[in-house]
C-alpha cells in the first residue's frame, strides 16, 4: 500500500493491471479486478512520482518524478530496466510511450519537451522549446509521428516526433489553463472514455467527487463519491466500462460504470 497521496494511475493496455505513483516515491502494480498489489513497491526515485504509463505491450512501466528523472521498470519484477534518464532541470510532469514503444516523450516544469530512446535511455531530441510556461501534459499521436503538449496556462504545441521541430504553436486555446491533452484518452484530472461516450472530471468544489457526463447530450450521468481528499488522477479502462481514480487520501478506487 502507498503511505502517502497517490499522484497518478494508469491502466495496462489490456486493462488487467493498474500502475500507481505516489508521493511516497514508489510505484505499485495492482490487479484490476481483485485490487491486490501484484508487484512493487518499485523504489529508486528520490522525490514524489507525478506520472506513470505502461508501454504498449504492457511489459514496462515508465515513471516521472519531481526528482527531475525518468525511470523505466519491468512491470512484473520491478527491475529497473533503463534509467534514471536525466536532463530535465525541473520536475517531470508527464510522460508517454510512442505507439511502437521505442520512444518516450516527457514534459517538465522547465517549459520543455524531450524525446528519449526507450531502450537505451538516450536523449533523441530536446530540449524542445516553445512553451512560455511549465509543460503539464504530453501525448503521442496514434501514428507516433506527432507529439502534442500543453501547459497549465493553456498553451498547446504540436511537434514532429521524428525531428523535434515545432509544427504548430504555441497557441493559447484555453484561457483558464489546460487540464488535459491527448490524441487518445489519457490519465489526468479529466478524461474521455476510449469509446467516446463518457467525459469524467473532478469538478465539484471539494475536488473529491468525480462527475461523469454523456458526451453526446452533455447531461450528467452520475457522480462518484468515496474519496476523502482531493482526486489527483482519473482514467478509463481500455473497454470504457470502468473508471479509475486516485487521491491524496492515499487510496485508489475502481468503479464499474452502470449508468
Amino acid at each position: 500500500m502507498h503511505t502517502s497521496g497517490v499522484e497518478c494511475v494508469a491502466f495496462s493496455p489490456n486493462g488487467r493491471r493498474i500502475a500507481s505513483g505516489s508521493r511516497d516515491m514508489t510505484v505499485l502494480v495492482w490487479h484490476a479486478v481483485t485490487g491486490k498489489v501484484v508487484a512493487g513497491p518499485f523504489k529508486g526515485h528520490t522525490n514524489k512520482i507525478w506520472t506513470v504509463c505502461f508501454s504498449p505491450d504492457g511489459k514496462q512501466i515508465a515513471s516521472g518524478s519531481y526528482d527531475k528523472t525518468i525511470r523505466i521498470w519491468d512491470a512484473q519484477t520491478g527491475a529497473l530496466l533503463v534509467g534514471p534518464l536525466s536532463g530535465h532541470t525541473e520536475a517531470v510532469s508527464s510522460i508517454a510511450f510512442s505507439g511502437d514503444g521505442t520512444r518516450i516523450a516527457s514534459g517538465s516544469w522547465e517549459k520543455t519537451v524531450r524525446i528519449w530512446n526507450a531502450k537505451s535511455g538516450r536523449l533523441v531530441h530536446g530540449p524542445l522549446e516553445g512553451h512560455p510556461h511549465a509543460v503539464r501534459y504530453v501525448a503521442f499521436s496514434p501514428d507516433s509521428r506527432r507529439i502534442i503538449s500543453a501547459s497549465l496556462l493553456g498553451h498547446v504545441c504540436i511537434w514532429n516526433a521524428d525531428t523535434g521541430a515545432l509544427v504548430s504553436g504555441p497557441s493559447l486555446q484555453h484561457a483558464e489553463g489546460a487540464l488535459a491533452v491527448a490524441f487518445t484518452p489519457n490519465t489526468t484530472w479529466s478524461a474521455v472514455s476510449p469509446d467516446g461516450k463518457w467525459i469524467a472530471a473532478s469538478a465539484d468544489a471539494t475536488w473529491r467527487t468525480v462527475n461523469v457526463w454523456d458526451s453526446k447530450t452533455g447531461q450528467l450521468a452520475g457522480s462518484l463519491d468515496g474519496h476523502t481528499d482531493i482526486v489527483a488522477s482519473i482514467t478509463f479502462s481500455p473497454d470504457s466500462r470502468r473508471i479509475l481514480t486516485s487521491s491524496y487520501d492515499k487510496t485508489i478506487h475502481i468503479r464499474t460504470l452502470d449508468f
